[in-house]
């Protein structure tokens, strides 16, 4: 049993020039803080079984958040639309294994886990509407390994793993809810 909380921010100071054939300047200068934090909670259980052979099994909650937005936007001196991002969500994973030995140099091993990812993120940019996104994003996978004890300091093994992955997006306006992605 576990409990896991990781949390961090920053800031970025961008300062742009541009010039164009005709000599004309731009300047931009973008000032921004970012923060994120995760609280994760985790159970895993394991079990000897007869013979060496181990059967485990896990499952992680997580709950997330994340915000990126712009204190202050400058182009050539004059204020400019603040753009920001603020993202919530959750993120679960669930896994059995099952290992042990064939014989007293071969030995096997074996797994499947799924994980799901769910964010709402509410987002305004200078040059679009404001908008809401949710992403949903899972995986399955299931691997297999065998590895032989060619000496005691020497273990030749092959591991075999394949899975499936889907991810959603949806973005809508926030004004009439219509879909923009």
């Amino acid at each position: 049993v576990g409990i896991d909380q990781v949390s961090g921010w920053g800031s970025l100071l961008s300062l742009q020039t541009q010039t164009d054939g005709s000599d004309t300047v731009s300047n931009e200068r973008v000032q921004s803080r970012s923060t994120i934090g995760q609280t994760q909670f985790k159970v895993g259980l394991t079990h000897e079984l007869a013979a060496g052979h181990t059967f485990g099994v896990f499952y992680r909650y997580a709950v997330l958040s994340a915000s990126d937005g712009d204190r202050s936007r400058m182009l050539n001196d004059l204020q400019q639309p603040l753009e920001t991002t603020n993202t919530g969500g959750h993120s679960s994973e669930a896994g059995v294994r099952l290992r042990g030995p064939l014989t007293r140099r071969l030995f096997y091993g074996v797994e499947a886990s799924w994980a799901g990812i769910r964010l709402d993120d509410s987002l305004r940019r200078r040059v679009s509407v404001d908008a809401h996104q949710q992403n949903e994003i899972s995986r399955g996978t299931i691997g297999a390994g065998i590895g032989f004890a060619i000496r005691p300091r020497v273990v030749l093994s092959l591991d075999l793993t394949g899975g499936i992955a889907r991810s959603m997006l949806h973005r809508a306006e926030d004004a009439t809810g219509n879909l923009l992605e």
